[in-house]
């Protein structure tokens, strides 16, 4: 995957309902492994995927912990992460990955 940034946060098990931790890997921003958490705002000047002066922009997001540690089910792996006005704003497992075939690399697609 090269250099990316980390997502801290959260995520509900589909099938136990049970919240644990994942750390979700996307490349948007300054890349360059930089940690961040819902409502973190992105860094630029470095190593830049994307554009800071973009309002709206969904990246995609990947993690490797995709079995809930509670019931061991398998959970979501792809998620879609919603930039608004460079900070981390929400996510949502990903229902396709059709959206990022336009722009970027697969990295991210803007929204209006």
């Amino acid at each position: 995957m090269g250099t990316f940034n980390i997502l801290q946060t959260k995520i509900n098990c589909p099938d136990c309902n049970s919240t644990f931790k994942v750390e979700i890997q996307f490349k948007y921003g300054d890349t360059w492994q930089y940690i961040f958490e819902i409502g973190d705002e992105l860094r630029w000047g470095g190593n830049d995927i994307g554009n800071s002066t973009i309002k709206n922009v969904i990246v995609y997001g990947i993690t490797s912990m995709n079995i809930c540690p509670n019931c061991n089910a398998i959970t979501y792996d792809e998620f879609d992460l919603f930039i608004v006005d460079n900070k981390i704003h929400s996510i949502r497992p990903m229902k396709s990955f059709q959206n990022y075939l336009t722009d970027s690399d697969g990295n991210f697609y803007i929204t209006k």
